[in-house]
């Protein structure tokens, strides 16, 4: 199995098709900059992100996952480049199971929040994650080093597959509450990210089969977790959903990536998921078991996963568990983290949220 750190060796015959696959995307690109200015209201919100689509598109559909992983930067280079940048010492711990966690922020701060990037399980950690976080330590921290983010670097598929990826998440916040209380700790991510955010909570509380338990206690006040946080979550694999098909032309995404992903995560189990690869499957009651103080669900009015992810708030509310759900107008698919958006809504209701929980 490959480092989670590091990237796919290829096939000579992987390493030819590169030439023409980097012709097609860049070919498919330019008849996009055309296409760009015909694209209609249910198209993109701007032209910058219509090419930005066709050429997101086209790289998913063109080039196999191993393919794609070696034209991607892996997860710990990008968190290096950005130490660099940043001007600051790299801190990388080693995890159980082969993951790692990088600190984004100073290890001492004394809220935490241990961070699942999305990426369909697939695709690694992007610049635009370090960037998205930095903005945020800036703005939360002006008074002090009050939070922090630690970042975890888990197995692509297909060098692994589920439930590895939920096993190296829980290790993570197994690891940070070492040293930490559960009050003083949030969890959050990104869509596949968002994911392992709310899979790892319910297995506090419904453990995995296969994982080894990680109760949270409720003995006292400081025994829920801070809270939770899920951008554009990716909560069901099914692609029947209504905005799939209203969304089509305005999303960075597609319905062939995510059955393209979900495929390669849930591939030892013959495609089936359960509650805890997708969980909007859960039993509604679980969420009523769950030990956090708070809960943010946050989605683009213009991506595809909308419609299920509506469809999880309602059924976490039934539970008679408050969540506040956040949708972006004209916003697509984690707009802060591919696409480089800037100034989003759900980025200043992450940032608005976290700093209401830290203060309170």
């Amino acid at each position: 199995m490959n480092k989670p750190s590091s990237s796919p060796g290829l096939s000579l015959w992987e390493k030819i098709d590169l030439f023409p696959a980097l012709l097609s995307i860049l070919t498919s690109t330019l008849y996009g900059s055309v296409t760009g200015l015909f694209r209609g209201k249910n198209g993109t919100s701007t032209y910058r992100l219509h090419l930005f689509r066709q050429f997101l598109h086209t790289c998913l559909q063109r080039l196999s996952l191993k393919q794609t992983q070696y034209l991607t930067p892996p997860t710990n280079k990008s968190y290096e480049d950005w130490s660099i940048r940043e001007q600051v010492q790299p801190v990388t711990i080693s995890l159980n199971h082969g993951a790692f966690g990088h600190w984004v922020g100073k290890k001492n701060a004394k809220k935490v929040v241990v961070y699942y990037h999305g990426g369909g399980f697939a695709l690694p950690g992007t610049p635009e994650h370090f960037a998205f976080f930095t903005e945020i330590l800036n703005s939360l921290n002006t008074t002090g080093d009050n939070i922090a983010f630690f970042f975890l670097t888990y197995t692509l598929t297909p060098n692994a597959v589920y439930p590895t990826q939920l096993t190296q998440a829980v290790d993570a916040l197994r690891y940070i509450l070492t040293t930490r209380k559960p009050s003083d700790v949030f969890l959050g991510g990104d869509s596949a990210g968002g994911n392992l955010a709310l899979t790892v909570l319910t297995h506090t509380a419904h453990p995995h089969p296969e994982i080894e338990p990680l109760p949270i206690s409720d003995d006292d006040e400081n025994g829920s977790l801070a809270g939770v946080f899920a951008i554009a979550p990716w909560i069901s694999f099914r692609t029947d959903w209504p905005s799939l098909k209203s969304n089509h032309y305005s999303d960075i995404i597609s319905a062939a990536n995510l059955d393209k992903w979900s495929s390669g995560y849930l591939d030892a189990r013959n495609g089936e998921g359960d509650p805890w690869s997708e969980p909007l499957s859960a039993p509604a009651g679980w969420w009523r078991d769950v030990r956090a103080k708070a809960l943010l669900v946050t989605a683009g009015g213009d991506e595809i996963l909308l419609s299920s992810i509506e469809t999880f708030v309602d059924k976490v509310r039934s539970s008679e568990t408050e969540v506040e759900f956040v949708v972006g107008d004209r916003e697509t698919h984690a707009p802060m983290m591919y696409g480089g958006e800037t100034n989003t809504q759900q980025g200043a209701a992450i940032e608005k949220w976290l700093a209401g929980q830290i203060s309170s």
